[in-house]
């Protein structure tokens, strides 16, 4: 969307839902990304291949970025991330005990050619870590980049 001031706001918003739906009580259902012979599941030279959300887990984000004509962009994300669901539903149980994790970032870019200058500061409280206990983090990026 562009403003008046000729600057562009753009909102995205995206929902990845990698568990199992209720339909394993009655037939098989195989969860996301994992395999019942192949243990380890679908790799790629040891990567798991998917989601950074891992299997059986469910996630949304919101993203809200402002971009202006000096090339130069500040962001936020919300972020709602659900661990393994599958593994609580069949094996936890206990409706305290959800793993889930929230994030609230911000992100600053800044162009100078042939340089872009990035940073990001992001806190996350995940509660249950691990069906355990509560872990908060923040985590700080600066980075650059050469445009060749």
């Amino acid at each position: 969307m562009k403003t008046q001031q000729n600057k562009s706001i753009n909102i995205i918003y995206e929902h990845t839902n990698l568990s199992r739906n209720q339909a394993w009580l009655w037939r098989p259902t195989p969860p996301f990304y994992a395999h019942g012979v192949n243990k380890q599941g679908y790799t790629h030279e040891g990567q798991l291949i998917g989601a950074g959300i891992g299997p059986g887990g469910n996630s949304d984000q919101l993203m809200v970025t402002s971009e202006n004509e000096r090339e130069q962009s500040i962001g936020f994300l919300f972020q709602r991330i659900e661990n393994n669901r599958d593994h609580f539903v069949t094996s936890i149980q206990d409706e305290r005990k959800h793993d889930i994790e929230y994030s609230l970032g911000f992100n600053l870019i800044k162009k100078l050619q042939p340089f872009t200058l990035f940073s990001e500061i992001t806190l996350s409280h995940n509660f249950n870590r691990y069906y355990l206990k509560d872990k908060t983090n923040l985590a700080l990026l600066l980075g650059t980049s050469i445009d060749l």
